[in-house]
């Protein structure tokens, strides 16, 4: 018990004490760092994606459709990564959709802010796979109006 007590013993257990607390630390910050330049990463991305969506949407007498250039068939087309792809009404309903999860179910609170002129970032958990996608919607105006929702979701 008496090689515990010695000044040499105290030091070394004083710098691995140290060492353990500096190295979480900066494992912390590490992971914290990445995880929100992984997110804002993919918010950049799906916003493009939306921007090439919104680019490409047919607007007829106010109804809102996928232009033919679009790879409605296989949403992965899109990015490589795109999960959905869909259109929405202004009041919520599904106009037209592609992907693995376009039967997700739209949130209204996203709705609404959509509406009022602002894209919206969700992140939804995906209970079945042990994961969750990240959905950006932005509203489509044509005369200044509101038509619809376009909502671009990815994992």
């Amino acid at each position: 018990m008496q090689r515990c007590s010695t000044l040499r013993v105290r030091f070394a257990l004083w710098v691995a004490g140290l060492l353990i607390v500096a190295f979480t630390t900066f494992g912390t910050f590490v992971y914290f760092r990445l995880a929100g330049d992984l997110r804002a990463a993919l918010d950049d991305s799906l916003k493009t994606s939306a921007a090439q969506v919104s680019g490409g949407l047919n607007v007829e007498n106010g109804q809102l459709t996928f232009s033919d250039t679009l790879p409605v068939e296989s949403a992965g087309d899109l990015g490589g990564r795109v999960a959905l792809m869909r259109l929405l009404s202004p009041d919520g309903r599904i106009l037209q959709s592609a992907g693995p999860y376009s039967r997700l179910p739209v949130d209204r609170t996203d709705l609404l802010r959509a509406q009022q002129r602002q894209g919206v970032f969700t992140t939804v958990p995906i209970v079945s796979r042990r994961s969750a996608l990240r959905l950006y919607a932005e509203p489509v105006v044509d005369n200044n109006r509101v038509i619809g929702i376009n909502q671009i979701g990815q994992s």
